[in-house]
């Protein structure tokens, strides 16, 4: 077993132990951070994959934003540090059985489609440069607009939140 294929099922089981910890928790705050372990897992093989801009964007925007924000939310709505999801047996069930129906069609795609797998070349290079450099040079104005909307956006929000009511 070479070193590549410990590290691929080091970040696998890491996901998948991670995942099944977030589902079958009652406390929400160690399901938000069994999803920490799950985030990570997938930068982990993003990176494995030779995808960096995703890896890089899986770590800044999950991880960063919205791990912090549901943390954040689960602490301002949750009286105490108790918190608990709701008890629902039904759930669990029809979650196991749409996941598994899931995984079946997956599986199902997977096999039936004709990819040929060994033509495949992974690149040793980054993939970052090439997007940055595009972003900046021939798709800068649609860059630089989007960063103003979201600007607009954040300001209109500071500005809702904080209105009084009354």
């Amino acid at each position: 077993m070479s070193i590549y294929t410990i590290i691929f099922y080091f970040f696998a089981l890491l996901s998948v132990s991670s995942a099944l910890f977030a589902l079958f928790s009652n406390n929400m705050v160690h399901a938000v951070m069994a999803l920490l372990g799950v985030f990570l897992g997938v930068s982990g093989l993003f990176v494995f994959a030779g995808a960096d801009f995703l890896a890089l964007a899986q770590l800044v925007i999950y991880v960063g934003g919205v791990l912090v924000l549901m943390l954040f939310g689960i602490m301002f709505t949750q009286r105490g540090s108790g918190a608990t999801a709701p008890e629902g047996r039904r759930q669990v069930w029809n979650a196991l059985f749409l996941s598994s129906l899931m995984l079946a069609l997956l599986a199902w795609l997977f096999l039936s489609l004709p990819i040929p797998y060994h033509q495949l070349k992974l690149s040793s290079e980054s993939s970052i440069r090439p997007l940055g450099q595009s972003l900046l040079s021939e798709f800068l104005l649609p860059f630089e607009l989007a960063g103003l909307l979201l600007l607009i956006a954040l300001i209109g929000a500071v500005h809702i939140a904080g209105r009084k009511n009354g």
